[in-house]
């Protein structure tokens, strides 16, 4: 394979079943869908038949957008291009640029939105990529003016071929753009999209919990009521699950936790913790027929901190996604509103 060394590349994730054009944390746009985790990395990506081309970003302002191919299988090398018209823009060469040690970053920073995000993949059957590197302007110009790039990745072994993919770029910038909007980028010197001249701030994010044991004992003990089952969970399962902790104010802290397996329409709960009081379930009501019905789990639950939402998604199958969103206001959380996707 070329030796040329270039812009960028990045490290992928399995899109939770979900991600249809559900917004807020859910986007698809032509070719390209994109989502965000309640601890913060929003990534958008493509598919290339055998993998995906994915881009990814943590929340802080000073973080760069990451790139790279993700296979499905281990049918290739580790090595990777991409071209727009035959110029190289971003390849897995460029150590250079590569910021993420996933190994140490899994030790060292185990409640980080990027540790979250490589226990989501690891969860869903992934590896983050080896060596993702950053994207810049001019890639990512050049990624929004062109319609179709070429993906060359190389062979399993220096002996096999290398192989050439065509990647659609329809349906890039409109996911370029959400990702700028929901990580507080847009107009900002660090935007993928459009960049301006403002200064960058902190994009929404919430406090990771890599296990079951990080769980304070007095939430664990509503999490783990034997009425739940949610305690009915491996350690993989849980890492991957991205539970989560946020403070809605001085005096309450939020935690979205599992309630099972992760996959599609698993179920979540979310359980209030006052810091004079005792944790207890959020109850979730919706409208239905007249009615108000109160559940305390929720499928896919996760926790929008750009909005001070909790966002339930349930996946009813053939393209169709019903999304609930149960706005945080003053000290609890109002009744939620239900919509469905174009598929239903």
């Amino acid at each position: 394979m070329r030796s040329t060394i270039s812009l960028l590349a990045f490290a992928m994730l399995a899109a939770p079943a979900a991600a249809q054009d559900v917004p807020p944390l859910y986007k698809t746009d032509e070719a390209w869908k994109g989502y965000c985790l309640s601890s913060g990395v929003c990534s958008i990506f493509t598919e290339t038949g055998d993998g995906q081309f994915v881009l990814f970003r943590a929340p802080s302002a000073d973080e760069p957008v990451f790139a790279c191919y993700q296979p499905y299988e281990t049918g290739t090398g580790p090595g990777w291009y991409l071209s727009v018209e035959g110029a190289t823009l971003l390849a897995s060469t460029d150590i250079g640029r590569s910021q993420v040690d996933w190994e140490n970053l899994l030790d060292s920073a185990p409640t980080g939105p990027l540790a979250a995000y490589a226990r989501h993949l690891d969860g869903n059957g992934l590896v983050p990529c080896a060596g993702p590197v950053r994207i810049d302007g001019l890639a990512a110009q050049m990624m929004q003016q062109a319609t179709t790039a070429e993906l060359e990745v190389s062979g399993k072994t220096p002996a096999d071929p290398d192989i050439k993919k065509r990647v659609s770029l329809d349906g890039f910038t409109a996911l370029a753009l959400w990702l700028d909007d929901r990580q507080n980028r847009v107009g900002t010197t660090t935007a993928l999209a459009r960049p301006g001249k403002t200064t960058p701030v902190d994009g929404p994010s919430a406090t990771a919990i890599a296990s079951a044991d990080a769980i304070p004992s007095d939430v664990k003990t509503v999490w783990s009521d034997p009425s739940t089952s949610c305690d009915q969970i491996d350690a993989k399962a849980f890492g991957a699950a991205d539970a989560v902790s946020v403070s809605l104010d001085a005096e309450t802290t939020l935690f979205v936790l599992p309630c099972g397996q992760p996959g599609n329409n698993a179920p979540r709960v979310a359980i209030l913790a006052p810091n004079d009081g005792v944790p207890s379930l959020v109850e979730l009501e919706t409208e239905s027929g007249g009615k108000t019905v109160t559940e305390t789990q929720a499928g896919d639950l996760a926790w929008d901190g750009r909005n001070r939402d909790l966002v339930g998604t349930w996946s009813m199958g053939q393209g169709c996604t019903r999304t609930t969103v149960w706005p945080y206001r003053n000290d609890g959380f109002e009744v939620g509103q239900t919509s469905r996707s174009e598929g239903c």
